[in-house]
């Protein structure tokens, strides 16, 4: 996703045979976004390639030490499907953050 600074938000998504996406499903395997606006074009993006490929479901993981972005995945009806936890050495949040708009993979 770009504006007039340049890169804002980018995602990198499987769907299909082959990739690792489920069948029917458009799988965020990685993204992130500069702002809680950019992350919401981010989404918007991300759920208008889903439509686009027909696809039923778009997944995506968000940590919820990322707390913003977590809750605007839940104000937009994602539901959790899978928890994990992270573990940091030294105990430092790193990019686990409440300021942070990151979707990853955590399987």
């Amino acid at each position: 996703i770009w504006d007039d600074t340049g890169l804002i938000g980018f995602a990198i998504c499987h769907y299909g045979k082959g990739s690792e996406a489920a069948k029917g499903n458009c799988y965020v395997k990685l993204g992130a976004a500069k702002s809680a606006e950019a992350f919401e074009r981010l989404i918007d993006e991300c759920e208008a390639l889903a439509t686009i490929l027909g696809m039923s479901s778009l997944v995506a993981g968000v940590d919820t030490a990322c707390v913003d972005a977590y809750h605007r995945m839940i104000a937009r009806k994602f539901r959790i499907q899978s928890l994990s936890v992270s573990m940091h050495k030294p105990n430092q949040t790193g990019y686990s953050r409440p300021d942070v708009y990151v979707i990853e993979d955590r399987r």
